[in-house]
């Protein structure tokens, strides 16, 4: 048998050890739980958009097309793969990402192990594991779960490489896993900058010919991500990736709103889980703190990545809060050695006990704070892109006689096309211009707190259509369906 392999169930059938791969695999299974529960969530609209414009359409568009940012597209590949396997369905949408986020939740825990102890590695576990936030973007068929997982594997790597592993497969998985990084979502530089940044310091210390290794490696990244993106640029050009409507720069007024929206996302209870801010904040401040003075290489990818910030706010570029989550994951390192260091400080006969102990405390508080993490995720008040009447909706849609037109808009556009689409309807009718007729007959879906004048208005916002006549057809839910005779003033 491999020796490596023998070391494993040595390891395995060590007696010490069983406490710490119980409380590990008890979190591991939580935490997978939580996730595969939300994969048939309804699905929202950034879901609803990638599936419409871009899953559905041929390879070769798949991965090229980027006249919107919402092209994430090592995830789309992904999920044009499970479409093609297991059909159109919500959760085999998310299927590339979950399997991500479970993968999060592994590397959170080698990473932690490796740095801090097992105790650290059951704390940053259960930390993950829980987190509403982690779940949220670990099941979403975005890239971000895609973009995290690929930048700890790329730090797992950097971290293998600099400890004295296999000195060509890691230097590979480096370059390999960043390009991946920044495939799934080019804000990934936010994540991978600072550790390249971090890789170049720590391989300073070896002169200057490990210091052209590390170039040939991220040279490497640079390289295999151009190539990849390369049907994007040769269809739109690099502007289309770096200058778009979610990376653009902000005037001084325009900075301090998104500065003050920073600070209600920040201050938003519902996103931190069981405990809200006061626990969740003042744990991640102690544990960035524990985990620095324990080991300094950790407090140094911290001050990368806080100095990254900086820059970005420095700069004015204007950035979605989503794709700062890494610092969820670098927090939950911190509280692993704060953990660690607690473990170390009290003296008990079996410390496997207080591995036990720490994860039946976080278990019990997962079981509390569930409903509360589910909720927030589809809560009506707060939708977050989610249209819950649009399957029903699009059932009615395919029942009625078919006119020149269907007027949807907001959360309903996208979401209502991925459910016509999935029952094998047409998607025609849905277009932003006016019939050349005069007079024509269009169903209205009107959203909650809306009017169909102001479906009406804004569907139709550069050349007007004034409504002749309206009958409801059916409530769904909160939203209704109604069936109009419009004026074409043209």
């Amino acid at each position: 048998m491999d020796t490596r392999w023998q070391r494993l169930l040595g390891r395995v059938r060590d007696a010490r050890a069983k406490p710490f791969i119980v409380a590990v695999g008890a979190l591991f299974v939580l935490g997978t739980y939580l996730r595969v529960n939300h994969l048939c969530d309804a699905i929202r609209l950034d879901e609803a958009t990638t599936y419409v414009l871009f899953v559905t359409k041929p390879f070769s568009e798949a991965i090229s097309a980027y006249e919107l940012p919402n092209n994430h597209i090592l995830n789309t590949i992904l999920a044009k793969l499970a479409v093609s396997a297991f059909g159109p369905e919500p959760w085999s949408l998310r299927l590339p990402n979950l399997q991500a986020g479970i993968g999060v939740m592994a590397l959170t825990a080698i990473i932690s192990v490796r740095w801090f102890g097992r105790a650290a590695a059951v704390a940053a576990l259960a930390v993950v594991a829980v987190s509403p936030s982690v779940i949220h973007y670990s099941v979403l068929a975005r890239g971000y779960g895609l973009m995290l997982f690929f930048g700890l594997l790329t730090l797992l790597s950097i971290e293998r490489r600099h400890a004295g592993g296999a000195r060509r497969a890691w230097p590979v998985a480096t370059a390999v896993s960043a390009a991946l990084a920044f495939y799934a979502v080019p804000t990934a530089v936010l994540f991978v900058a600072p550790l390249a940044a971090y890789d170049l310091i720590l391989t300073a210390k070896g002169g200057k010919y490990a210091v052209y290794r590390w170039a040939a490696v991220w040279l490497a990244a640079a390289a295999l991500t151009a190539l990849l993106y390369s049907p994007v640029v040769w269809r739109s050009g690099w502007r289309t990736l770096l200058v778009n409507e979610y990376t653009a720069r902000l005037g001084l007024a325009e900075m301090g709103q998104y500065i003050r929206l920073y600070g209600r996302e920040i201050r938003d209870e519902k996103s931190w889980g069981v405990g809200g801010l006061p626990l969740w904040g003042t744990l991640m401040v102690a544990g960035f703190m524990a985990g620095a003075v324990r080991r300094k290489t950790y407090g140094l990818l911290c001050a990368l990545c806080a100095g990254t910030v900086l820059i970005f706010f420095v700069a004015a570029f204007q950035m979605r809060a989503r794709v700062y989550y890494y610092f969820w994951l670098l927090g939950a390192l911190g509280v692993g050695a704060l953990a660690e260091a607690a473990v170390s400080k009290f003296r008990v006969p079996w410390k496997g006990a207080a591995w036990v102990g720490l994860g039946a405390v976080v278990l019990s508080a997962a079981v509390v704070g569930v409903a509360e993490e589910r909720k927030r995720l589809i809560d009506e008040s707060c939708r977050s892109g989610v249209a819950p009447e649009a399957r029903e909706l699009a059932a009615e849609v395919c029942a009625l006689p078919p006119l020149s037109r269907l007027v949807v808009n907001g959360w309903y556009d996208d979401t209502l096309k991925y459910y016509l689409i999935k029952a094998g309807a047409t998607t025609a009718a849905i277009e932003h211009y006016v019939p050349r007729a005069f007079t024509f007959e269009a169903y209205v879906v009107v959203q909650p707190g809306s009017s169909v004048r102001e479906e009406v208005d804004t569907f139709f916002w550069d050349r007007g259509a004034y409504v002749f006549r309206q009958k409801l057809i059916r409530r769904v839910g909160d939203a209704a369906l109604w069936r109009v005779v419009l004026i074409n003033p043209e």
